[in-house]
């Protein structure tokens, strides 16, 4: 992955267009907060495939969608 120089290029251009298009005016009715994220070892392991896993991605899942609208709330 990212063996070719362009690829990196590619997922760089990727990146910027995505943030740009989640900050824009337009989209502020659809969504709250943009903010980066980073894929942690912790996350890895709870990717993994597994009946335990499974249950704590559903679980989490299920929290991240109901803080959605609780965060105003809050």
């Amino acid at each position: 992955m990212l063996s070719d120089e362009r690829d990196l290029e590619r997922l760089k251009h990727a990146l910027r267009f995505g943030a740009q298009a989640l900050s824009s005016d337009s989209l502020a009715g659809e969504r709250s907060v943009v903010f980066p994220s980073s894929y942690s070892p912790r996350v890895a392991r709870v990717a993994m495939p597994g009946v335990l896993n499974t249950v704590q991605r559903g679980v989490l899942s299920l929290l991240l969608d109901v803080a959605g609208p609780l965060r105003g709330w809050l």
